[in-house]
């Protein structure tokens, strides 16, 4: 749960929580802390893995690459003008979100690739977060 404040003049006053607001998840992964609470880290990511892999069973039109560390599909649009469009729409919405996206362009069609972000160099495995995305943008 969190605060609502509001500064004026200078002063900062809190006001009553804000109900069903929640914190952004951390993006990395802490062992420590999933140890600290009791969990098993290795079952928690077989968990993700398991929760990635029916997102993705229910998404038959997007096709693993990259080893299966990443994600595309191809979007046919009526003309060249429209499929741009969607282009630049995808984009700004992964921009938005901070996730890297490539796509291809040709005629009125649109290819578009997604995977997690990359640590240390490298690419992760699939998060939900990048599934979630797929399925947002269609």
């Amino acid at each position: 749960m969190s605060t609502n404040t509001t500064q004026t003049d200078g002063k900062v006053m809190a006001s009553a929580p804000v109900q069903g607001l929640r914190r952004r998840p951390r993006r990395d992964f802490d062992e420590e802390a999933l140890v600290a609470q009791g969990l098993d880290p290795a079952a928690e990511a077989r968990l993700k893995a398991e929760r990635v892999q029916e997102m993705l069973r229910a998404m038959p039109q997007w096709q693993q690459i990259l080893e299966g560390k990443g994600i595309n599909r191809v979007r046919s649009f009526p003309s060249p003008e429209v499929a741009m469009l969607y282009g630049t729409f995808v984009t700004g919405f992964a921009k938005a979100h901070e996730l890297p996206v490539s796509l291809s362009l040709c005629g009125g069609k649109v290819a578009i690739a997604l995977h997690a972000r990359r640590n240390r160099g490298r690419l992760g495995a699939l998060t939900e977060e990048v599934v979630g995305f797929a399925q947002q943008i269609g």
